[in-house]
Parts: structure tokens; sequence; C-alpha cells
């Protein structure tokens, strides 16, 4: 029997095309989209919209480089299995050398062999493990440190979404409904209310992060279509304000200004914050496990997510920069009194008002889970080894729902967390994964089925060296005017 034949296992029984597109949404189109109308207004509707573009095509390309980087993994891996010593690429190596057709230190009589030929089959292999498996256990550390800092930074930002919208509309008891974002002090009534749904939140989380990803198809389905509907909700009543020349609200001072063309000191700000709103390649390994027809179902997921993503971000970050005065840093709450334009409120504008602010709450339930499976695979992975499914595992699981919790107690500022998020998933995804392609390649150069023609070395270098800059002249700008 051949290393294919026996290793790729049955995935009949798996998640169909739309359950994994619907996974895919509710990890990219998560808090990060409720910064995006602040982005627009401050950085310009220009930069904005075209930098939205340029990473949705470049999210595509990596989602492509990553699932070829998975299937040569998997021959990789179950050929040192059998003994078969693969060098691990240098830098030199996968940057400057790109001979085709052969694995280094190769068994020739295997290069046509059908089991040199790339697959991906049930057993999971996290970013973590690509890592180690292409450039050893050093950078495989590093890169989960990276890693870890992403993910439980996004777990923050869904935590403080969560309990801020829960603050802002739900009384407590007698109390009454408070925004977290206009007080100073870090004492008051306000912060209490916040905490209380904060913990709540927690012993949710707790539970759907233990209780696994399978268990929970209905409820990722279910809330792909409460995101979408939330946005376009948002998007509909800002259209409506700008056709009626109206405001949103009762407050005079809320008149609709899109922003300029384009702001340079706010650069920083925006590339960081629009990287956040479209990692999702990060917890894609742990979604694939459970997706069938993998060959078909996967491209055509990592197409459709990229461009659900930029139609979302620009239509919601060009209508709600056009009809909001001065966007919250998390868009929603500007809808706490949300009239439609009249100076009384009508009853109709409080069930709005209610849906648009709650529902993002609602709608981090599905991140936040899928992102502590994620980052607790890639733990227990790195402790363990692949496949480990013990009392190890539960105790990472613990620990990634409860730090985020700890550290969203403190800070809950959702433009400061997308943007230091954003500062990992830049490295994590525009710089990481192609150097993973670059390596898969130069150690299997075999083709296979998953093989992307996007990626060719020289534009795969080009853009590399392009985000190098563009991330360094985003960190000098965050350092000069933060």
């Amino acid at each position: 029997m051949s290393l294919k034949e026996s290793e790729v296992g049955t995935t009949s029984q798996g998640f169909s095309f739309w359950t994994g597109y619907f996974f895919v949404i509710n990890v990219s189109v998560g808090a990060g989209f409720l910064n995006i109308p602040a982005v627009f207004q401050k950085t310009g509707w220009a930069f904005s919209a075209g930098f939205i573009l340029v990473t949705a095509l470049l999210s595509y390309v990596m989602g492509s480089q990553l699932i070829e980087v998975m299937s040569r993994v998997q021959v990789i891996s179950q050929l040192q299995e059998r003994g078969m010593q693969i060098q691990k690429p240098t830098f030199k190596q996968v940057f400057w050398r790109a001979k085709d057709g052969e694995l280094i230190d190769h068994d020739d009589e295997l290069i046509e062999h059908e089991e040199s030929t790339p697959f991906i089959s049930d057993k999971r292999y996290d970013m973590t493990e690509l890592v180690r498996i292409l450039f050893g256990n050093k950078l495989s550390y590093t890169y989960l440190f990276l890693m870890a800092g992403y993910m439980q930074g996004a777990q923050v930002a869904y935590v403080s979404v969560f309990a801020s919208s829960f603050a802002s509309n739900v009384p407590i008891g007698n109390l009454s409904t408070c925004d977290i974002y206009s007080t100073d002090s870090f004492y008051n009534d306000c912060r209490w209310k916040y905490w209380i749904y904060l913990s709540i939140y927690a012993c949710l989380m707790m539970y759907l992060t233990l209780k696994g990803i399978k268990e929970q198809k209905w409820v990722q389905t279910f809330l792909t279509f409460m995101r979408f509907g939330i946005i376009l909700t948002i998007c509909i009543t800002c259209l409506a304000a700008l056709l009626a020349d109206k405001r949103i609200d009762k407050d005079a001072s809320n008149n609709g200004d899109i922003g300029p063309v384009y702001d340079w000191r706010y650069t920083g700000h925006a590339v960081f914050t629009v990287t956040f709103a479209f990692v999702y390649h990060l917890n894609f390994p742990s979604i694939i496990e459970f997706v069938k027809d993998r060959q078909k179902s996967l491209p055509k997921i990592i197409m459709l997510a990229s461009t659900t993503c930029f139609l979302l971000y620009v239509f919601v970050g060009l209508s709600a920069a056009s009809a909001i005065g001065s966007v919250e840093s998390e868009v929603t709450l500007s809808y706490r009194d949300y009239s439609g334009g009249f100076s009384t409120r009508p009853w109709w504008s409080y069930g709005i008002s209610f849906i648009i602010v709650l529902f993002p709450a609602i709608d981090v339930f599905s991140c936040f889970p899928l992102m502590a499976i994620s980052i607790s695979d890639n733990l227990t992975t790195m402790c363990y080894g692949v496949g480990y499914k013990g009392k190890g595992l539960t105790m990472f699981r613990v620990i990634v729902v409860c730090l985020p919790v700890a550290i969203a107690f403190f800070e809950y500022n959702l433009g400061v967390i997308s943007t230091v998020v954003g500062v990992f998933g830049f490295i994590l995804g525009p710089l990481g994964i192609p150097m993973l392609h670059l390596a898969s390649r130069e150690m299997l150069k075999t083709k296979g089925p998953y093989d992307t023609k996007l990626a060719p070395k020289s534009l795969v270098l080009g853009y590399l060296v392009f985000y190098i800059l563009l991330i360094i002249f985003s960190l000098v700008l965050l350092g000069i005017y933060s």
C-alpha cells in the first residue's frame, strides 16, 4: 500500500464546502471589522479601500500558499518517519537557490514514485508543526510565541467587544447602561458593569472551548448569517441617512463626513487594523482537519472568504464613515442613541439600536473558541506531539481562555488592541507564510494537486520586500503619532 493511500484516511463525514467557509468567515470577520469605519475616517477612504483590496488579494495568495505547504509537509513528514533524511533549507537556500524537480539529499528512485506526490490527509499539522518541520525547533518556538501573542490579543478584543457592548445596552438590575469609552478613570461605575459581563463571557467561552470545533457546526453557521446581517444593517441605515440627508441619531454634532482621501499620519493604524481583520490563516489547519473533498473545497473556500471580506469591509467602511461624524473605535457603539435621524426616537429605532450594539457581542461567541482551540492545539502539538488528545490539551485550553480575559480586565480599547494585534498578524501572515511556502518548495520540489500558480519565487520575494518596508514605515508612524 502506498503512503498516499494509507495516510489520507476518510473525509466523507467531514464539513461541507459551505460549513468550512462559515468557519473561515467566523475567524476573519470578527472584532476586526468594528474598527474599519474609524480607519476610513482617520486614514482616508481612498487609501483604506485600496489597502483592503491589496490585503484581500494577498490573503487569497497566502491561503493558496498555506494549502500547498500543508500538502508538502505531509509527504516530508511521512518520508522522515520512514528514515529518509531530508535536509532543512537555510535562509540563503530559501531566498536564492531555485533548482527544480528534486528533494534535498534525496533517493533518486523516490522522485518518480507516487509516494512523493503532495497530499493532505486527516492528520492535522498545526502552524508551529509546519515551522518545525521546515525550519527546525528554534524557529518553531519563536513562531509559537508570536502566534500566541496574535491569537490571545484577538481574544482580548473579543472579550472587550462583548463586555463593552452589553454594558452599553443591557442594564444590570437597577443600574443604568453606560459607554465605557466615555470614561477616563480606571475605577468607575461603568468599569464594574464591564467586569461583570466580562466574567459571564469567560464562563461561556470556557464551555465552548472545552467542547471542541466539530460539535459547533450549527452554532458557527448561525453566527455567520448573524454577522452578515449586522454588517448589512449598519450599511443600510447609514445609506438611508445619507440619502435622506439626516444623521443616524438626534445629536446635531453627528454630521456625515467621509474624511480625507489620505492622511498619511494614520497609515500605521490602518495597516495593522486591516491586517488584523484579514488574517484567518493561523486557524486554517484546525478547520481543514474536518473539511471533506479538500482538493476541490479548499481553494474555493479561501477565494470566497477573501472576496467576502473585501466587499464587507469596503462597504461598511465607506457607508459608516460617510454617515457618522465621529465614529467610535467600536462602530456599533455609535448606535447607542440611534434615532433614524428623527429628533425624537421612534419605537423601531430602539430595536435597531439593540440589535446592532448587542449582536456583535454575541457574534464573538464564534470567534473566541476557534482561536482558543487553535492556539491550544499548537501548544499541545509542540509539547506532546501531533494528534495528542490527553489531559494536557484540556489544561492548555483552560489557560488560553483565562489569559485574554485577565488582560481585558485592564485594557478595553478596541483601537489599541487591534493595532497591537495587527503587528503580530503582519509578521505571522504576510511575512511568515510566504517563507514557509518557499521553504516547502525547496525541500520537496515534486509537483502536487494543491500547488498554486499565484506565487512564483520572484513575486514572493518582491512582496516580502514591499511588506517589510511597509511594516517599518508603519511602526515609525505609530511611534510618532500614537
